[in-house]
């Protein structure tokens, strides 16, 4: 389950205008990354992958870049995992 502080810092950076987060977790046992940027205007998360910023759409990529050092959030990855399958089934509907 998500903390109340992840909530709580997802509606700050709203409140800021903040147009995209970068949530991260530890890598996996393969050694991949497991970070992704988070849309809040659109609601829609971009995988990281390799590609780091450049894995969002060209007219966000200062958003992103930005979101690395000024907006980021930590999660368990348990907490990732939940987070990117609940995206998806939203995105799905």
């Amino acid at each position: 389950m998500f903390s109340h502080e992840f909530f709580a810092t997802l509606t700050n950076y709203q409140q800021q205008n903040v147009r995209i987060v970068y949530i991260c977790t530890e890598n996996d046992f393969n050694g991949n990354p497991r970070r992704s940027y988070y849309d809040l205007k659109e609601g829609i998360f971009y995988d990281e992958g390799y590609m780091g910023h450049y894995a969002v759409p060209e007219h966000l990529r200062q958003d992103a870049l930005e979101a690395e050092y000024n907006y980021k959030i930590n999660l368990k990855p348990r907490q990732y995992k939940m987070l990117i399958k609940s995206a998806n089934f939203f995105k799905n509907i």
